[in-house]
């Protein structure tokens, strides 16, 4: 089966932008956009492979309440090829209010209990096999390793969380053959505050290591290669909400379609930088003709240390 696969809970974003500044207690402030959107993680690099023209295939959690209502309308607007794999009374979609400053966002959320724990592992294989991509389930060791067996390529993302470290996630990148952390998370995870550092460390255990740099591009390691991405140039950006999200779908339309890594980061870089043009994770109108566009000026250099990625910084 030629397509993409994820399992994953939904969150309904509640997005605010052109706010003057955060309010104190007891206080309010108008902004100048709203929209309700389907939010980060793996449903939003889903709905942005579908408009590169990736098939797709979402596993989730919806609730019969009023945010699972929601999420169906959402996800239907989306054209999102989803299952939902819940039939339980929680309330199963994610919330999150998102009030968005050029700068960085803030977030107040409420996230639910009902994720991929509840599934056996004969579940979710049943769900993912076949597929050609997949990105990854922490909760589902052995059916990773399994699916990773039968030539199904594992693309890795996680979350930001206090615990985070090589110990943690070791077990996970075994099977992994993309893993795709920000800056914040790969230094928390390597226990440095270097960036080249934390590659080099977390490289060790995975095949493939992308870590993203928010406006100053992206650094990889393949095999004994490091190399640093420059920023994408002529895009101006409104919103940063599902930089990360949308930037794994370049990456993984790259290795769909069978690009190097260096090919596959570089369209991660201009996926990514694309969606900023738009308030939300997945409203920007990009696809595989405007972001060919970009490709071929696209440029990568090899790096020895945090010195060189500097150099080529404004």
């Amino acid at each position: 089966m030629s397509l993409v696969a994820a399992i994953s809970p939904v969150t309904i974003d509640i997005l605010y932008s052109g706010l003057p500044r955060m309010p104190k207690l007891g206080e309010e402030v108008c902004a100048d956009m709203f929209d309700i959107q389907i939010g980060g993680g793996p449903p939003a690099t889903l709905i942005t492979l579908s408009k590169l023209g990736i098939d797709t295939k979402l596993g989730t959690f919806l609730s019969s309440d009023n945010t699972g209502r929601m999420a169906e309308i959402l996800l239907e607007q989306k054209g999102v090829n989803y299952t939902n794999l819940y039939r339980g009374d929680e309330r199963a979609v994610n919330v999150t209010s998102v009030a968005s400053f050029p700068q960085d966002r803030y977030f107040l959320s409420y996230f639910s209990k009902v994720d991929s724990k509840i599934l056996s592992d004969d579940e979710v294989y049943s769900f993912l096999k076949g597929a050609k991509v997949v990105i990854g389930i922490e909760s589902h060791i052995e059916v990773m390793k399994k699916l990773k067996e039968e030539g199904t390529t594992i693309v890795y993302d996680v979350g930001w969380s206090d615990d985070l470290s090589i110990e943690k996630i070791k077990p996970v990148l075994k099977h992994v053959s993309v893993f795709t952390p920000n800056d914040k998370e790969a230094r928390k995870i390597a226990g440095t505050d270097n960036v080249f550092e934390a590659l080099e460390k977390i490289g060790e255990y995975a095949e493939n290591v992308i870590i993203t740099l928010g406006k100053n591009g992206s650094i990889a390691k393949s095999k004994d290669k490091v190399m640093y991405f420059p920023p994408v140039k002529g895009i101006k950006a409104v919103d940063t909400t599902g930089a990360g999200d949308n930037f794994l779908a370049g990456v993984i339309y790259g290795i769909y379609k069978g690009w190097t890594i260096e090919e596959s980061v570089k369209m991660g870089n201009i996926v990514g930088a694309y969606s900023t043009t738009s308030l939300g994770c997945c409203s920007a109108d990009i696809t595989i003709e405007k972001a060919k566009q970009y490709l071929y000026g696209m440029t990568c250099v090899n790096i020895q240390n945090e010195k060189d990625i500097i150099r080529y910084l404004d």
